[in-house]
């Protein structure tokens, strides 16, 4: 039985000093993943939704768009090998730490 790859993450960062509001970014986001606010600037609406085309980031004629990869493959909290989410990866491992010590205790 194969192991399954697990779904890659990608972080979205929209540089808004840098964007003219041309909308092309969310016109090209095949997933709506960027969408326009009030002011026509883009807006990550559905980061998990984000499948790392870098459609928006390559149409973008001001550079005012980043997609990176923001999972790793690390150690988890018990030492295991896994894919991680690097963002809050130890606050997440003190929290779930704490919480089984305090289950032991009582």
């Amino acid at each position: 039985m194969e192991a399954k790859e697990p779904k890659k993450q990608f972080q979205v960062k929209v540089y808004r000093d840098w964007c003219k509001r041309c909308g092309i970014c969310a016109a090209f986001c095949p997933k709506s993943v960027l969408v326009l606010d009030e002011k026509k600037f883009p807006h990550v609406l559905h980061p998990e939704a984000c499948i790392g085309c870098r459609l928006c980031e390559i149409h973008c004629p001001d550079f005012a768009i980043e997609i990176r990869e923001s999972s790793i493959k690390s150690q988890n909290c018990d030492g295991a090998s896994e894919v991680q989410n690097v963002e809050n990866f130890e606050e997440r491992c003190v929290t779930r730490k704490s919480t089984l010590l305090q289950s032991q205790q009582g």
